[in-house]
């Protein structure tokens, strides 16, 4: 059994209002990052414009934590998505051409600087 201590790191823009009153399923993404200072600087930098575009498609981003309660602390990205599982969401919004500003942004998440080491 693991109890996780979830301490928010980075603010998103509708704090955890998503998480009222939200009829699907939530999800956690955790992950070691490579430099979490970086990780968190870039995440300060860009969650408002990636939230916004997030919304769009029914997902709601609620932060970056810093996760206690593991084997190595992690960070977590906390989510509500308008869908009853992840899997339906990811199939549901596979195709989807993301904007030009956004795909930078996922370009630079995933740049040797801000990437994730290993999911967990």
């Amino acid at each position: 059994m693991h109890r996780l201590t979830f301490r928010e790191a980075v603010t998103y823009p509708h704090g955890l209002s998503p998480l009222r009153d939200h009829q699907g399923a939530l999800y956690v993404l955790l992950y070691r990052p490579l430099e979490r200072d970086t990780l968190l600087a870039f995440d300060r930098r860009t969650n408002a414009q990636y939230t916004e575009f997030c919304v769009t498609i029914g997902e709601h981003p609620v932060g970056t934590f810093d996760v206690a309660g593991l084997a190595v602390p992690c960070i977590g990205e906390l989510a509500a998505i308008d869908a009853p599982t992840r899997i339906e969401f990811e199939t549901r919004t596979a195709d989807l051409v993301l904007p030009p500003d956004v795909e930078a942004i996922v370009a630079e998440c995933r740049a040797p600087r801000t990437a994730r080491s290993r999911a967990t």
